[in-house]
């Protein structure tokens, strides 16, 4: 597995002396019985693929964000179906996001309001594409990723440098949710579900903490001792990634109800203890 994620479920699989298997574009355009012989070695398949969401929203790279999840997601349940029984791995977990959620109010997995637009469309595709797994004997699992937070990837070390020079400040009204998650709990997260191998369904990947973006921006700025007072206006990123904007300034609350109730503990439950802790590592 590679990125941010990959590398980092990698690492903590193969600590647990499990072999780990990485499946790379290149095996995806290699035809469904190449995929096949690789799926075919696996217990657990563990689907990341996806296109990065910053990025400026063109048509072009819109087909990008939902070709790269659905054809791929589509592709890894096709090479199971070519599997006998015997072969097949015992579960699919497969990516998603809160994108799938509508911008406004809170969520969990079983009381939620389905967004609109492109995002919640591509999730709500991508999990469906997953979920034809269950009709060949597979558990799937979809994990639904809050923002994640790691100092080896993804958004936070950008965040970091910027708030680091005294520029940090909330994005748009600040009052959009931001449901987050310490890049440690979302290992864990996944440790903890493969033990549970018949457990299909869904699960909010979100610390319990329910805070907004300003939160967010006043408690970075208060743990390394730099002013907020900056505003990155909504206007500003339009230009920037276009209606991919739209990720930044707006967000929903959610509730990782599925995971408390199967009693997984969060080392990082709240902002505070996940900013002490990567902002430790860094200053």
């Amino acid at each position: 597995m590679t990125g941010f994620v990959g590398t980092a479920l990698a690492r903590s699989f193969l600590k647990r002396n499990c072999e780990v298997y990485g499946i790379s574009r290149a095996d995806f355009s290699k035809g469904p019985a190449h995929l096949s012989s690789l799926v075919s070695q696996s217990d657990v398949v563990i689907n990341l693929a996806g296109a990065t969401i910053l990025k400026r929203w063109t048509s072009r790279w819109k087909k990008e964000i939902f070709t790269s999840r659905i054809d791929s997601t589509h592709a890894i349940v096709e090479a199971i179906k070519l599997l006998p029984e015997a072969q097949r791995p015992d579960q699919l977990l497969s990516a998603s996001a809160i994108g799938f959620y509508h911008a406004e109010g809170v969520h969990d997995e079983m009381n939620y309001q389905e967004g609109k637009g492109f995002l919640a469309e591509t999730c709500r595709e991508w999990e469906n594409a997953a979920l034809k797994a269950l009709d060949e004997g597979v558990a799937v699992k979809i994990l639904r990723f809050g923002l994640i937070l790691g100092n080896t990837g993804g958004a936070f070390p950008r965040m970091l440098k910027i708030f680091k020079f005294g520029f940090g400040g909330r994005i748009g009204s600040g009052k959009q949710g931001f449901p987050f998650i310490h890049i440690l709990d979302l290992v864990d997260a996944v440790q903890f579900l493969v033990n549970y191998p018949k457990a299909s369904g869904v699960y909010n990947l979100v610390a319990p903490d329910k805070i907004t973006n300003n939160d967010f921006t006043l408690e970075l700025g208060r743990i390394l001792k730099r002013p907020t007072f900056f505003r990155v206006p909504a206007f500003l990123l339009k230009i920037v990634y276009g209606e991919g904007a739209s990720v930044l300034t707006k967000g929903p609350f959610v509730h990782p109800a599925m995971l408390l109730s199967f009693g997984f503990n969060f080392r990082y439950p709240d902002i505070n203890l996940a900013l002490q802790d990567l902002c430790g590592k860094t200053i």
